[in-house]
Order: structure tokens, then C-alpha cells, then sequence
């Protein structure tokens, strides 16, 4: 399943919105003219050997041990770049 399937199986409203490649979630905010604040960054969080989806604000940065305790999990680690094409098929790394 990619990631459109998904948010449409969950019924989450979603834009698509074309922009030139970026190496930042805070790169394509400013490509899109969008404020920083505004926009979401997704990041893979692996929670007890289990993917999880964190979605903040393109400038923040994910505390992984916060995400483990709040999912009262014993591990929490950002995933490795070359783990992302595994969860997420259809995204670019």
C-alpha cells in the first residue's frame, strides 16, 4: 500500500502539491511558499521492532524517547534511511 491508499483508507484529507525536488521537509516548504510551521514532516520511527509514522512540524525535530514513552514501548529508533524504501514504496529517500 502506498502512502495515498493509506490516508484514503483512513479517510485523512490530502493535497498533492508538485514542487522541484528538495532535500528538506524545510526546503519544499519554501519551494511551495508555504510557512514553515505549516508544513508537515512525516518521520519513521521503529517503536519495539514496529514501524511508526511521526508527523510534526517541518522545523522540529522527533524525540524518539518521548514517542517510546508515550506508546509505552521499550525501544524507540529513528529508522535507517535504507529502511524507508520498505515501509514506503512510492516515496523518494
Amino acid at each position: 500500500m502506498n502512502v495515498k491508499d493509506y490516508l484514503r483508507r483512513q479517510r485523512v484529507p490530502f493535497d498533492v502539491l508538485p514542487h522541484p525536488y528538495t532535500e528538506t521537509a524545510l526546503g519544499t516548504a519554501q519551494a511551495l511558499e508555504v510557512p514553515e510551521e505549516s508544513f508537515p514532516k512525516a518521520v519513521l520511527v521503529k517503536v519495539d521492532g514496529r514501524p511508526v509514522v511521526a508527523v510534526v512540524q517541518a522545523p522540529q525535530r522527533v524525540d524518539v524517547d518521548e514517542v517510546r514513552q508515550a506508546l509505552g514501548a521499550g525501544h524507540a529508533a529513528l529508522a535507517a534511511e535504507d529502511e524507508l524504501t520498505n515501509y514506503c514504496p512510492d516515496c523518494e529517500r
